[in-house]
């Protein structure tokens, strides 16, 4: 597997998704996020928690989204189920990313288990395309 590294901080870089694409003013952090990282929401407690593929819990193999800014456990938190950040340096245009089974809230390259759907692609050397695998709560 090779994990997609973050380049500096992720950022947002298109206008604000719109309303259907972002998930926000209900939903709480359920652990510390950071720019970039790749979240499931808990349908237990409905919070916002990282994704990991090789965890035992099947809803955190999924991707309801990516958040765009820095979040604290308990925190108000906005997530984008579709849209462009500036996450890494160096990605070759179309390459498919996958929620990782070895860094929580992280893409990789290799899909981590059959079947598996890609969550983004590259855009460019430096832009991914997020790209929901849930739109439901898991």
């Amino acid at each position: 597997m090779a994990a997609l590294t973050k380049y500096q901080t992720p950022e947002l870089c298109t206008p604000v998704p719109d309303f259907g694409d972002r998930l926000s003013g209900y939903l709480k952090a359920g652990a510390d996020l950071n720019p970039g990282d790749v979240v499931y929401i808990d349908a237990t407690t409905g919070e916002a928690l990282l994704s990991l593929a090789s965890s035992n819990a099947v809803a955190s193999r999924f991707a309801a989204g990516i958040v765009p800014d820095t979040y604290y456990d308990g925190q108000d938190v906005t997530v984008y189920r579709r849209a462009r950040f500036h996450y890494g340096d160096g990605m070759v245009p179309g390459t498919r990313f996958y929620i990782s089974a070895s860094v929580a809230g992280g893409l990789d390259t290799t899909a981590p288990y059959a079947g598996a759907t890609p969550v983004a692609y590259a855009v460019n050397a430096t832009v991914i395309q997020f790209e929901s695998n849930n739109h439901a709560v898991v």
